[in-house]
């Protein structure tokens, strides 16, 4: 299924909405506390909100050079706007602070914990600011290719970033020392954003031609998904609680909005075994046993926003776990086996 929200086209419906419209829209991020998806508008140097049902509401005005990428941390969405990171409020769309990073064009971004690592797309690098004290700096310089999207591979610890210009490729960086490896040159140009859903498959907007690919893994096979209405696609987002992917179309001021079945399209918990691994109980208690006879060496629990909550190795036996201070909510534990990953979705109850 897929949806499209199209910009109005009569005088008086558009003076009324103004600043209620996608004008240029670059990127889209999901606000887990009413549902809305937060979209960048560069054109029109505004940020507007998607609420559930489609109605379309003013968030945040005043940019001057976009804005572009947008990253949602707790409280305060951040925001590229030309050379600057913005601070905004994320629950009334009021500037906190302006991180001024000496870029040159600011584009992409993704945060790791309290580090957000973005894109400066004409300068050919990649900056980090640490969200605690807003310092910064240059974590990987002198790119070979145009950085455009990125994003945090949460289950190979790595950033991903796809890039602009022909035979467009895709690159991993290493968080450790920003070792930078070749992952694949897809047969496309101008590649713009980049997404993973809970399967560690990568969403991949491309301008030429306008599609959305999605490649396994090991970025080693590919399709092209079925969709009307793509046009200069941006910075994508893949929502992992409804397993819904959003497009921003920056070409015909249009967001697409369609359900991905890789996931698991249902909030439902359940127990399962994976491979002849039991996770139990689900719903979660304050404890998770895995009783691991598949051979995986690790798992990883995620929430909803992508971040690793627990992480440990795993015995070839049962394996138990306290889970006390996880809060309440829906996660995804992955099973990892050297490039072998396999998941299952739980629910911790109040």
């Amino acid at each position: 299924m897929h949806k499209f929200y199209l910009l109005p086209v009569l005088l008086f419906v558009c003076i009324n909405l103004k600043g209620q419209v996608y004008d240029g829209p670059e990127s889209c991020e999901k606000d887990y506390t009413d549902g809305g998806v937060f979209v960048s508008n560069a054109n029109a140097g505004n940020i507007v909100k998607l609420m559930p049902g489609g109605n379309l509401v003013s968030f945040a005005s005043g940019f001057t050079s976009g804005p572009h990428g947008l990253e949602l941390i707790g409280d305060t969405l951040y925001a590229c706007d030309g050379a600057n990171i913005v601070l905004v409020n994320r629950s009334t769309g009021a500037f906190i602070n302006t991180v001024n990073l000496g870029a040159s064009f600011l584009n992409g971004i993704t945060h790791v914990g309290k580090n957000l690592f973005i894109t400066d797309f004409s300068a050919k690098r990649i900056y980090r600011l640490n969200t605690a004290n807003n310092t910064f700096n240059v974590f990987a310089s002198t790119l070979t290719k145009t950085p455009n999207g990125i994003i945090y591979d949460y289950l190979n610890n790595r950033l991903v970033y796809c890039c602009w210009g022909s035979s467009a490729p895709v690159y991993e960086i290493s968080l450790s020392d920003s070792t930078i490896n070749l992952l694949a040159t897809t047969a496309t140009a101008n590649c713009d954003g980049i997404a993973m859903n809970c399967q560690g498959e990568f969403f991949i907007a491309s301008w030429s031609p306008n599609a959305i690919k999605k490649y396994d893994p090991t970025f080693s096979s590919s399709t092209t998904l079925s969709l009307s209405g793509i046009g200069s696609p941006a910075d994508i987002y893949f929502d992992l609680v409804d397993d819904t992917l959003y497009i921003p179309n920056s070409g015909n001021n249009t967001v697409t909005e369609t359900d991905q079945p890789s996931c698991f399209n249902s909030v439902e918990c359940y127990c399962g075994i994976i491979d002849n691994t039991q996770i139990y109980p689900n719903p979660l208690s304050d404890h998770l046993i895995i009783e691991n006879n598949g051979g995986f060496e690790l798992f990883k629990m995620i929430d909803a926003r992508g971040r690793v909550v627990f992480s440990s190795e795993l015995a070839n036996s049962i394996n138990s776990f306290s889970l006390e201070n996880i809060s309440p909510g829906i996660y995804f534990v992955h099973l990892l086996s050297g490039k072998h990953v396999r998941t299952i979705k739980v629910c911790k109850e109040k």
